[in-house]
């Protein structure tokens, strides 16, 4: 792990100048968003980063458990290790500034693809769903529940894998002996779940457009919901599709459905199968090569 302390009175520079001696150049910012700003940089070696500079002017519980947590993660990498990569952070307290280094994910969000007009088709996205929802996995097997996912939290690198993001409101959750039921909170991290795959297949980013039809759903009402989304989508969907967005979308209401825990949906061959991860990355390349093709 690197150790760079950055002095971000100089971010507006073309330089930052650690306290090692070890310059950061910036390359150009990605966005600006909430409470902080995004900077691509790179080092004397030309290492790339994505650089994260928050505006504290007072206690910021989220920043603190986005470090936190980061350094949790980091400190468990290992072959299955395929969140984006948390390197180093610091604060500059003349400057009430906190900055984060990650890892670089050079190819941006999933949300990218969406907002270009994309979709993808039932296998490719189940394929990018059982990605994002194995690396969710991984972290209820950590005890810790993500409460933040959603197309902007999972990247994409240079090779178009997918990374998962966003641990601001992470939250531990504590095991408890002899209760076989889930915790409210990775429920929670299902349904967001279920909320990814439905807009990985209809193409819809924005979640006030479905928020009237969620309610019909939550409410038992399965044929409604889908012969609304069939209707505005003009294409029809599988009933093994069907199924698995029905227990995602109402793992939190329906008491038979919340039985169904990350592992048990993973591990259902009629919905996944190893060969979906494995090209999962190819049908990615793909969608990106389109946008791209339309820059």
């Amino acid at each position: 792990m690197l150790n760079r302390i950055i002095n971000l009175s100089l971010l507006m520079s073309s330089s930052i100048q650690t306290k090692f001696g070890t310059n950061f150049f910036i390359i150009n910012k990605l966005f600006t968003g909430g409470n902080c700003e995004v900077y691509i940089v790179k080092d004397s070696s030309s290492k790339r980063y994505a650089l994260k500079v928050f505006k504290q002017r007072r206690y910021d519980s989220k920043l603190i458990n986005e470090i936190e947590n980061g350094i949790f993660l980091s400190s468990k990498e290992g072959e299955k290790y395929s969140f984006i990569k948390y390197i180093s952070s610091e604060s500059e307290l003349k400057e009430k500034k906190t900055f984060i280094i990650y890892e670089l994910a050079e190819k941006n969000t999933l949300k990218k693809l969406l907002i270009n007009g994309k979709y993808f088709d039932e296998n490719h996205a189940l394929a990018i769903f059982s990605v994002v929802a194995n690396e969710v996995n991984e972290l209820h097997k950590m005890g810790l529940a993500h409460m933040n996912i959603k197309l902007e939290n999972i990247l994409v690198d240079a090779n178009y894998n997918l990374k998962l993001a966003g641990f601001s409101q992470a939250q531990k959750v504590e095991k408890k002996e002899n209760n076989e039921n889930q915790s409210p909170l990775y429920l929670d991290d299902i349904f967001r779940l279920g909320i990814l795959l439905l807009k990985l297949i209809t193409g819809k980013c924005d979640i006030k457009s479905l928020e009237k039809l969620l309610k019909v759903i939550q409410k038992g009402r399965y044929e409604s919901f889908w012969k609304a989304i069939e209707i505005q989508n003009n294409q029809k969907f599988s009933e093994k599709l069907k199924e698995l967005i029905n227990i995602l979308l109402t793992i939190k209401s329906n008491e038979d459905h919340k039985k169904w825990t990350l592992d048990k949906i993973l591990n259902n061959k009629d919905w996944f199968n190893d060969i979906q991860m494995i090209n999962a990355n190819i049908y990615m390349k793909e969608k990106f090569e389109e946008v791209e093709g339309l820059d």
